[in-house]
């Protein structure tokens, strides 16, 4: 019974770590070997925030729905996160890197192009609907390498795809966050925003800081992480200093009577 125990152990270490480490930790019992330790926690934040990133932008959808308002959230910073994260996860595809480190955005890439249309929605811009999601497709097919199929030109090199990455999605990345921080202190208010999804873009990229530092040597993930949790834990902060928009509506009825 403990044999069979310890081999479906070492199956599911060795699948989600490596097999020498399933070899150290499982069969020789040295738990505390650090490298493997290190790694074996890497692995786990890694899926950890895989999983967690298939709903990290739900609260956020729920709230716009139940409010059936997006005000307070910027399209324009939505807009710049859908092209950072194209850019990124198509990359990274390409890149052949493991799933672990960078498969959260897949999903984030899913959600992001639901709250554009909610956005647009609400905010009544509907004949900017069709042409964003078609210029979104194109763009997602041309980095992948699909296009070439039509013309050889449309291709993207490896090299222009990680300047793309460091000189481009980076920098807009930074400059969404910054514009949706700008719209909170104008407004005096955090709107429509959710602070479950703000919160937990901290923690994700938080954990993602670990993990790249783990598992690949990658300047450019690092630096677009570090960023990243910058201008999140920034994001997260504000709600502790400005209402949301029911609690400012709220006060504002009181102030009335």
């Amino acid at each position: 019974m403990l044999g069979a125990v310890l081999g479906l152990i070492f199956k599911v270490v060795a699948l989600i770590v490596s097999h020498d480490c399933a070899d150290i930790l499982v069969n020789q019992g040295d738990i505390f070997h650090e490298q493997c330790l290190r790694l074996t926690l890497s692995k786990a934040l890694g899926y950890g925030v895989v999983v967690g990133a298939t709903i990290v932008k739900v609260p956020q959808i729920i709230k716009i729905l139940r409010a059936k308002s997006a005000q307070g959230v910027s399209l324009v910073s939505h807009l710049l996160e859908l092209t950072v994260y194209a850019i990124s996860v198509t990359r990274n595809y390409k890149e052949e890197l493991p799933f672990s480190t960078w498969g959260e955005g897949l999903f984030i890439l899913i959600q992001l192009v639901i709250l554009v249309v909610l956005i647009l929605h609400y905010n009544k811009q509907h004949l900017l609907m069709a042409p964003i999601l078609i210029i979104f497709a194109t763009a997602v097919a041309g980095l992948l390498g699909h296009l070439q199929m039509i013309d050889p030109a449309l291709y993207v090199p490896r090299e222009l795809h990680s300047n793309l990455q460091q000189f481009v999605a980076t920098p807009l990345s930074s400059l969404g966050r910054l514009i949706q921080i700008v719209d909170i202190l104008r407004l005096g208010t955090t709107g429509q925003l959710s602070f479950i999804t703000c919160f937990l873009n901290f923690a994700g990229s938080a954990a993602r800081v670990f993990t790249t530092l783990q598992e690949v040597d990658d300047l450019i993930m690092l630096t677009s992480f570090l960023t990243a949790v910058t201008l999140n834990g920034i994001l997260a902060a504000l709600f502790l200093c400005y209402p949301s928009g029911a609690r400012k509506a709220e006060a504002k009825t009181k102030k009335t009577k």
